[in-house]
């Protein structure tokens, strides 16, 4: 059995609370929180599977209804979108999810000059963790994909919390058009 603690010059620290878990090493994180690392923005999260074993012992331990929807966010982002994408792109948001999480919205819109439509979903943990993109349809001749699918449409490692879906939706469009012109 592994336990974990904060170290003591990390309780000086405004709202940071000891973090104290019991479980073996490969026990996966409690999936109602998230652990950020304040040095680093590293974010951890039960809900992607993290276990255990990469907790650093800095890491502020908060409720993951902390991370969820930030309405005044999700205003500035609609705001920007529009702004510099115009009213080819539209905001959706899934019903079945509900209102409280960034996971139940979704952006959709046609490439300028290309034939797909792309879809640009929120991630649970938005901004720490960089929105999926997809095209529909689904038919891209590429390497340039994750795990689920989705594109790469850049490294995980160059996403910012500072990011918006315009910062996204840009960098898909910009890939894409690489992608049309033979250059990906």
């Amino acid at each position: 059995m592994a336990i974990r603690r904060v170290p003591i010059e990390n309780l000086s620290e405004p709202g940071h609370r000891p973090i104290f878990l019991r479980g073996e090493e490969d026990s996966t994180l409690p999936k109602n929180k998230v652990y950020v690392d304040p040095t680093t923005g590293r974010v951890l999260s039960g809900q992607r599977g993290d276990k255990l074993r990469h907790l650093l012992g800095r890491e502020i331990e908060l409720p993951l209804t902390t991370w969820y929807l930030d309405r005044d966010r999700l205003g500035d982002e609609i705001r920007e979108v529009q702004r510099i994408l115009g009213p080819d792109f539209q905001l959706y948001m899934d019903d079945e999810k509900g209102l409280s999480s960034w996971e139940s919205f979704f952006w959709m819109g046609h490439h300028p000059g290309g034939p797909h439509v792309i879809r640009a979903s929120y991630s649970p943990l938005h901004p720490l963790e960089q929105m999926r993109i997809s095209t529909i349809p689904d038919d891209l001749d590429t390497h340039h994909r994750l795990g689920d699918g989705s594109l790469c449409y850049l490294k995980p490692q160059e996403w910012s919390p500072d990011w918006t879906a315009a910062t996204a939706l840009g960098q898909a469009i910009r890939f894409l058009t690489d992608y049309y012109e033979g250059r990906v």
